[in-house]
């Protein structure tokens, strides 16, 4: 990958990581796979505002579902740790340290 199609691959992970409710999500989630209603009661947000933030987390590969049966369970994708570690971020244990 040359340097400018990792600085745009950073600045695309960044940009969706920036909101302040899709890193929640991904704290939640790195503490355990859930489903959306789990995520919605416990970030007291509603149900369709969580979808919508799963469902760009998931274009970006970032999350990953697995349906069962009648629900959907979402869970990190496989990378996340490693693309938020190239750019200064720790996750896991809903904390964050950022690297200088």
């Amino acid at each position: 990958m040359s340097h400018d199609d990792t600085t745009k691959a950073l600045a695309d992970l960044m940009g969706v990581l920036a909101d302040p409710t899709r890193l929640r999500i991904v704290f939640h989630l790195a503490a355990s796979p859930m489903i959306v209603g789990q995520l919605a009661s416990s970030m007291d947000l509603q149900q369709p505002a969580v979808s919508h933030h799963l469902m760009l987390l998931r274009v970006h590969g970032l999350v990953r579902q697995q349906r069962r049966e009648k629900t959907v369970l979402y869970s990190l994708g496989p990378t996340v740790r490693a693309r938020a570690r190239s750019i200064g971020f720790v996750i896991g244990k809903q904390t964050v340290s950022i690297a200088y």
